[in-house]
Order: structure tokens, then C-alpha cells, then sequence
């Protein structure tokens, strides 16, 4: 027997328990410090009151320890843990190695996205380590997903896989982009990241030519897997994840209750194989619906190994066929085929172009919005197709106070259909 999980995010106490009441089998959860998102942290004291809540119904609570952290920060970070674990958590998910030596740290742990998993030598390496759970990628195909998990049960070790189902998307592997450092000295990695790929941009050719004016040429569409549940779980995933610790309440229960219902419907379907990971069962109250959640359209992005190309309709669903506009960008390549020194922003196919961003007093004016019936927000995802492919390389970032120039190179990757092989 499986038992699926779940997963939902809170960014604090009240979110974390509306998540399980709209029928989570667990709840990420930020500390005082350390998570990757440093405006959603929470007492110690809460993380209790959270405990011991989803403790009711057999839900779990896990922490995000998922930053970089400097050599003078492991004794606090070391307390937190352990006030955290005496609080009751269930596990922590980390991305710092030195962890993996707490002996006194007794609670599982979980390799977070941010330790970048996409390869079964990846998953080794953090299997051997110690971690109970793998948080892999985002720009995964369900047959690498495949591929990991039949490599780590031939080591004969259980080891878990958590997948991302649901939320935004970053324009560079497991979020791990420099770009908000780069422009406002606040890092993404620390937790601080300023979102600049939400920003509009003019795109430019090498002569001048503006090719696109006033666009979000980086933002990416939200991950959207709820019609792929079934076959994740036949992959070999036993957690699905949603995105969105800096989400609202409404968000949370709205987009929690859908995949609760979704996963229900699974488990009844093949009550010999799954059963739900938490006891008692949500019912009454609201009629979910996706749609009616704030958006950038959705995506499936890569899982199913090539690039959407245009006009492809993914099925009469609409949460599927919304993810099939027009050349969308979903591929990059591996980072090993990058250029040395080149980050992977999710690049342009001419020889040499650059995206001008608009400078604006304020962030909130800039960021696209997609909520109920309004039109979708424009994203790389919608790119006109006479653009070419968004695969390549930064060459250079040049910033003045009229705004921000990012100069991209060709990808010279032989298969972008295919980018991590």
C-alpha cells in the first residue's frame, strides 16, 4: 500500500490550519529564520500550535531550513532545529549538507528543490547523505521521475520523492537564480528574491529593432499536474506538492480542496494500490475550482518530455488546454551545456538580443495578473513564434537607472527538445 500525500504550504499558524481543515496530509512551514522565504517566518511557539493540530488527523508539519547559510550562522540555526523538533515537527527540509551531521537532529529530513535533484546521481548523493525524502525539480519528465525512482529502489534503501504539482514557476532550475541579487543585493537564496523575472521588459535585437514592447518576457506560467496525479503516483511519487508560502488563505483552500478531491478520487479508484496519508476526510463547504484562483495560466511545463509546440491542445479539459498557448517555453537546457559562467534565465534563440527592462517606482505595478474571468497575463510562455525558442544563455547584465539589460546568447544545444539528457 501508497500512501499519497498532500502537501500544502502555510505562511503561518491560521493558513497552516485552514490547509488541513480543506484536507492536507501535511503543511510546509517556515521557522523564525532560515526558509526561503524570509517574509513568511513564524515563532516556535506557532509551529507548536500547528503541531499539535495536524496531529488530530494525523497530519504532518514540516519546517523549511532551505537557505544558504554562513559558518556563523550554524549554532542558531542548529537551536532552531532542535526547539522546533521538541515542538513537535515531523521533518525539516533542508538544503544545507552540514545538516545531514546533527546527530541530535532525530526527525526526518528532506532534501529540498533547491539542492537541485535531477538526476539519479543527484538522488544518490543526497540518498547517501541520510535524506528520507527527495524534492526534485520542477523541470522534470515524468520519465526522468521514472528513471530516479527505479535507481533508488535498485539501491534497496527507501527513499521517498515529493513532486511539485501546482503553483509558480522560476525561469531558472529550482529557483536557483542570481538575478535578484544582481539588481537589489538581496538574494534569492537567502530568501529575499525581489521576483525582477515578473518584471516587463522590451525585447531588442542586435540592431536595435524592439521585437516586443512592454512584455513579462520572463515569467513563466503556474505549474498546473492536476490531470496528472494518477501517473505520478504510478512513477513512484508519494508526495505532491503545492507551491505558495506567501500565498492567501483563500488561495491555499481553494487550490488544497481541488488536489484533496483529486487524490480522493484516485485512492477510490484504486483502493488496492493508495490510500490517503492523513485519517478523516474533508466534506461540505466550497466547491473548489482552479480557474477562479489567482494565475498566470498554467502550464505542464516539460513532464511529458518535449516542448509544447504551437497550436498543441492538451485535451478538453480546460485546466489542460490552458497550459497550450503558443510556443510555450517549458525547455531549457541543462546547465551543463551551458557556457561556462552562463545562468540559465530561459534564453533567446538569436545570436545576440537584449531584454530592457521598464523601471518602475513600484513592484505591485509590474507584476502580472491573472484572477477569474480577466485575461491572462502575458508570460515567455506566450512568445509569438517568429521569436524563435527561449533557450540560451546570459551573456551580460548591464543595469542604469532607466532600468535593466540582460544580453543572451544562442543555446548552442544540440536536442533543446530534450534538455537533460
Amino acid at each position: 500500500m501508497t500512501y499519497l500525500e498532500l502537501l500544502s504550504p502555510a505562511r503561518n499558524l491560521d493558513i497552516g490550519i485552514a490547509a488541513i481543515d480543506s484536507g492536507a496530509d501535511a503543511v510546509y512551514i517556515g521557522g523564525p529564520f532560515f526558509g526561503a522565504r524570509r517574509d513568511a517566518g513564524n515563532s516556535v511557539e506557532d509551529i507548536a500550535a500547528l503541531c499539535e493540530y495536524a496531529h488530530r488527523f494525523g497530519a504532518r508539519v514540516f519546517v523549511t531550513v532551505n537557505i544558504t547559510v554562513g559558518e556563523d550562522e550554524l549554532p542558531e540555526l542548529h537551536r532552531q532545529m532542535l526547539a522546533s523538533q521538541e515542538a513537535g515537527v515531523d521533518a525539516f527540509i533542508v538544503r544545507d549538507e552540514r545538516i545531514f551531521g546533527w546527530d541530535d537532529i532525530t526527525v526526518p529530513l528532506h532534501a529540498s528543490t533547491q539542492c537541485a535533484i535531477r538526476t539519479p546521481e543527484d538522488a544518490f548523493r543526497y540518498q547517501a547523505l541520510g535524506a528520507g525524502r527527495l524534492v526534485l525539480e520542477r523541470e522534470l519528465s515524468l520519465d526522468r521521475v521514472r528513471e530516479i525512482r527505479a535507481a533508488l529502489d535498485a539501491t534497496g534503501h527507501p527513499t521517498e520523492l515529493e513532486f511539485f504539482v501546482h503553483g509558480a514557476l522560476c525561469v531558472c532550475y529550482s529557483g536557483e537564480c542570481r538575478l535578484s541579487e544582481y539588481l537589489d543585493g538581496r538574494s534569492a537564496d537567502r530568501g529575499e528574491c525581489i521576483q525582477a523575472c515578473r518584471s516587463i521588459y522590451d525585447l531588442v535585437d542586435a540592431s536595435g529593432k524592439t521585437l516586443v514592447k512592454g512584455k513579462a518576457l520572463l515569467s513563466l506560467k503556474d505549474f498546473n499536474l492536476y490531470n496528472r496525479l494518477g501517473e505520478l503516483a504510478d512513477a513512484g511519487v508519494c508526495s505532491f506538492k503545492i507551491e505558495g508560502r506567501l500565498k492567501s488563505v483563500s488561495y491555499v483552500r481553494n487550490v488544497t480542496r481541488a488536489y484533496s478531491q483529486a487524490l480522493d478520487a484516485l485512492v477510490e479508484a484504486n483502493p488496492e494500490k493508495y490510500a490517503r496519508a492523513s485519517f478523516g476526510r474533508v466534506s461540505g463547504g466550497f466547491t473548489p475550482d482552479l480557474s477562479k484562483t489567482f494565475n498566470r495560466g498554467y502550464t505542464e511545463l516539460f513532464f511529458d518530455g518535449i516542448r509544447p509546440s504551437a497550436g498543441r491542445s492538451s485535451g478538453s479539459d480546460p485546466l489542460r488546454s490552458s497550459a497550450a498557448h503558443p510556443s510555450q517555453a517549458g525547455a531549457w537546457p541543462h546547465p551543463s551545456n551551458s557556457a561556462e559562467g552562463g545562468t540559465p534565465f530561459g534564453a533567446g534563440a538569436l545570436p545576440a538580443w537584449s531584454l530592457n527592462r521598464h523601471a518602475r517606482p513600484d513592484r505591485a505595478s509590474h507584476i502580472p495578473v491573472f484572477a477569474g474571468n480577466d485575461a491572462p497575463g502575458w508570460s515567455s510562455m506566450d512568445a509569438p513564434s517568429h521569436l524563435g525558442t527561449f533557450v540560451g544563455t546570459v551573456r551580460r547584465l548591464r543595469r542604469d537607472r532607466s532600468g535593466l539589460e540582460i544580453t543572451l546568447d544562442r543555446s548552442n544545444h544540440a536536442n533543446p527538445s530534450r534538455p537533460f539528457d
